[in-house]
């Protein structure tokens, strides 16, 4: 069974995030980004993964396509146990690729994508 991918809401990090999110949707992407760093410097081990991926995710609104990827890779490097998550993951590293011109990159992250689909249905 997956390990959840969750952020305990009496953990400083979760306000952080809410507070990020909210930023984001309205409109203030300097604001979210400012929350996340912080909410990545009050975080346990385990939080960091989520942290990261939603900083991803707003580098790559923002056009921040390589960037974004490189805060892919640091949710993957501290990726709970939850290969769907993981699965997310890559796929999210494969549209950063492609936004980047990088075709090979964003093949190799499809497959990766393929690879963990698979374990995930045997």
């Amino acid at each position: 069974m997956d390990e959840p991918v969750t952020i305990a809401t009496d953990s400083p990090a979760y306000s952080l995030l809410q507070q990020a999110k909210q930023a984001r949707q309205q409109g203030q992407n300097a604001a979210a980004g400012r929350l996340l760093e912080r909410a990545i410097t009050v975080s346990q081990a385990n939080e960091a993964a989520i942290l990261y991926r939603e900083f991803g995710e707003l580098r790559l609104a923002e056009g921040q396509a390589r960037n974004a990827e490189g805060m892919f890779m640091r949710a993957l490097r501290d990726a709970p146990a939850n290969r769907s998550w993981q699965v997310e993951i890559w796929q999210l590293i494969q549209r950063s690729r492609e936004q980047q011109g990088n075709p090979s990159g964003a093949a190799a992250a499809a497959e990766r994508v393929k690879q963990l689909q698979g374990l995930i249905d045997s």
